[in-house]
């Protein structure tokens, strides 16, 4: 932009600089962590009659190598059309501990996050039971007796770390913070969850083996899990079409449930 004035107008023009600038600095968004609450989440697990265990109303969630994961999802409105730069997540310790823990209350601290390709009920179970009532998701099913996690007998892994189009990130989240495990989680997981491409996150130990039991807080519970979340700006891209889709047979995937 080109101002000519004459140094009586200068004064003049200076202040409606000045004004026409802090109207932009007002309005144009800046670096702001945003805190994300929990929705829902659900514990999971992967062993036997368990399988169709639904407890999304306890108040811990078992964190338990590939045995015993856990569901979560957060209210990430607050992130709509802001630029993602940094997120992570936080878990209370919730007992459990086996190793000692070397002074660090809990042994949990390598994490795998995922997105979870597929929508999913939390339901209102508290038993180690199916969840008949409120219809609660299980390791076999997003919804009992009503949907299946993908394609018919599909389990919760064919929609998460890395399966049916999720991503994932596997993480040391490092000692607790003022009681919490603080999780990195990267930012192309919270953009699935912005865009609705993720149903939430699947959260997994990967610090000791299968014989501890680490446990977490739930929302049900006083320390109940949240994202905290960096924005800078706005984010304004938008994605491309898809192109070069080819489709054709693939024999050697076929089953009597999916075809080829």
């Amino acid at each position: 932009m080109l101002i000519c004035m004459t140094s009586k107008h200068a004064p003049a023009v200076h202040r409606l600089l000045a004004i026409l600038w802090l109207s932009f600095v007002s309005i144009a968004p800046g670096v702001e962590s945003i805190v994300c609450p929990v929705t829902r989440d659900l514990p999971i697990s992967s062993q036997g009659k368990e399988t169709e265990m639904s407890r999304g109303k306890s108040p811990r969630i078992k964190l338990k190598g590939y045995q015993e994961f856990g569901l979560f999802d957060f209210d990430v409105s607050a992130l709509n059309g802001r630029k993602v730069i940094a997120a992570t997540m936080h878990v209370h310790p919730a007992g459990g501990m086996k190793n000692g823990g070397e002074g660090r209350g809990t042994d949990l601290r390598w994490f795998t996050v995922s997105t979870i390709a597929s929508e999913w009920e939390e339901g209102k179970g508290t038993a180690s039971a199916p969840d008949t009532e409120g219809l609660g998701a299980s390791f076999n099913e997003a919804k009992f007796n009503t949907r299946p996690w993908s394609y018919p007998g599909s389990k919760v892994y064919d929609v998460a770390l890395g399966n049916g189009h999720s991503i994932r990130c596997d993480v040391d989240a490092g000692d607790p913070k003022d009681g919490w495990m603080v999780i990195p989680v990267d930012v192309k997981l919270i953009e699935a969850l912005v865009s609705k491409s993720s149903s939430g996150l699947l959260l997994m130990d990967g610090s000791v083996f299968i014989s501890a039991n680490c446990y977490v807080a739930s929302r049900e519970s006083k320390t109940a899990p949240f994202l905290t979340v960096t924005v800078d700006g706005e984010d304004k891209e938008t994605a491309s079409a898809v192109s070069q889709l080819t489709i054709k047979p693939a024999p050697n995937d076929a089953s009597a449930q999916t075809g080829a």
